[in-house]
């Protein structure tokens, strides 16, 4: 890696060295992600990770500050993770463990991210930038525990221990609708939490469920996202006429480990951007509060796959049974009734790693029914 001035001031000095924070792979992607910024005159890279409510937090580092972060890391406010999804603190912070129960939130410090090479892209839409999602961690090098990057990761090294892979596929649902103004008045702006969402109106007519005409209607649209995505490596599978006006579904095939979960944060802030330059808004809530617009959410599908061959063991299932943690312990390979045509060993290993599992029960959305258009301006956050 280039030599680059530590006179930045950016997180420590050699702390991703000092920690071992980068496997051989993502030291070798560093020497790349290096020769691209300097190659294409990066005027911004934009360090990006994620908050525990699935928020994207950033900053905005140059070229040469985003090659020094991959050797000392960045500063960056560990306030985020005291804040909700409305911008208000909600733990007690000014109290040992801020709230959390975890020393080093004490006295509202710092963390450290460090942008993984591996994630690095150019983002088409936006002037010389490129874009890399970071894991966080404390100053001492301990990983942050609200860090649903690290949770993730921490959850694949258990699987691996008992020989399992994980393997997941997405579908995602969200809704485009149009802004009705693009101005924002004084008394818009929130008073220290987000103000009233944008008025949106309606992107497209809804209720024909898979249609071809719905779809060619947005077509310009659709082709800039689609466009989009594939430049930054996500080519989506499908796209897809939803159910509500202006609802999209866009699918991925299966993706390894990590990343399915990456690829849904740099998916949802590509379409996001995408549509904002555009004059409309993506929005992914479960359910806009808007009048006739229809329930929105995603599928994700896991399976389990062998470590080994890569071969499907086991297809996760909301199922509470699941949810009792068992030794694992070896037993020949039978399946009995009750199994649901799982291998016992199999079932047994899943079982070791439990918490991975999603334990929902049944429940209920609420019963609104579709009813006629609203053509007036609506709001949707």
């Amino acid at each position: 890696m280039s030599e680059v001035s530590e006179g930045l001031g950016l997180g420590s000095a050699g702390f991703v060295e000092r920690h071992e924070l980068y496997s051989d792979e993502q030291a070798q992607a560093a020497v790349q992600v290096v020769a691209r910024i300097e190659e294409l005159g990066l005027r911004t890279v934009r360090l990006v990770l994620v908050d525990q409510h699935g928020v994207p937090r950033s900053k905005h580092l140059s070229g040469e500050g985003a090659i020094a972060a991959m050797r000392s890391g960045a500063d960056f406010s560990g306030a985020i993770f005291s804040l909700d999804t409305g911008n208000r603190v909600f733990p007690p912070v000014f109290t040992r463990g801020g709230g959390f129960g975890i020393d080093e939130f004490t006295g509202y410090p710092d963390v450290v991210i460090v942008p993984d090479p591996a994630t690095f892209r150019v983002l088409p839409w936006a002037d010389r930038t490129g874009w890399m999602i970071c894991d966080v961690y404390f100053g001492s090098g301990r990983p942050v525990p609200l860090d649903g990057r690290a949770q993730l990761r921490a959850q694949l090294v258990r699987l691996r221990e008992v020989g399992y892979g994980y393997v997941t596929g997405l579908e995602v649902e969200l809704y485009i609708t149009r802004l009705a103004r693009t101005g924002i008045r004084l008394d818009e702006t929130g008073e220290g939490q987000p103000g009233p969402a944008p008025e949106v109106e309606v992107f497209q007519r809804g209720y024909q469920f898979l249609s071809d005409a719905r779809l060619d209607g947005i077509g310009e649209t659709l082709e800039a996202i689609r466009d989009g995505l594939w430049d930054v490596g996500l080519p989506p599978r499908s796209i897809e006429d939803e159910w509500g006006p202006g609802q999209i579904e866009f699918t991925y095939g299966p993706m390894d480990g990590l990343a399915a979960a990456d690829a849904m944060v740099l998916f949802r802030s590509a379409v996001k951007a995408i549509c904002q330059r555009r004059g409309l808004l993506a929005s992914f809530m479960c359910w806009p509060a808007l009048p006739n617009f229809f329930p929105c959410g995603w599928h994700l599908h896991q399976s389990l796959v062998d470590g080994a061959t890569g071969a499907q063991r086991v297809r996760l299932r909301h199922r509470p049974a699941d949810c009792a943690r068992a030794p694992v312990r070896r037993r020949p390979a039978r399946v009995g009734p009750g199994d649901g045509g799982v291998r016992r060993p199999d079932r047994e290993r899943v079982r070791a790693v439990s918490s991975l599992l999603v334990c929902a029960r049944p429940g209920r959305l609420g019963g609104r029914q579709p009813g006629r258009a609203d053509p007036r301006p609506g709001r949707a956050g």
